[in-house]
């Protein structure tokens, strides 16, 4: 999981970001998937990684939708 979580920041194509973005809720609420996902969403250049971010904490029960 900690690669994965330095894709989701430091990866600089998007597609990688997305990718990881989408699949993170499989680890479950662990605090750094959380973190992770929460920061994506909020500050994130790229629209299609923002709205995975919102889907895997969706995922997590974590939004109020």
């Amino acid at each position: 999981m900690p690669t994965l979580l330095d894709v989701l920041k430091n990866d600089p194509d998007p597609f990688p970001r997305f990718m990881v973005a989408m699949g993170l809720y499989q680890f479950g609420p662990d605090t750094r998937v959380v973190s992770s996902l929460v920061e994506s969403m909020r500050n994130d250049g790229d629209d299609d990684v923002r709205d995975n971010a919102m889907y895997s904490l969706d995922q997590l029960g974590l939004l109020d939708t």
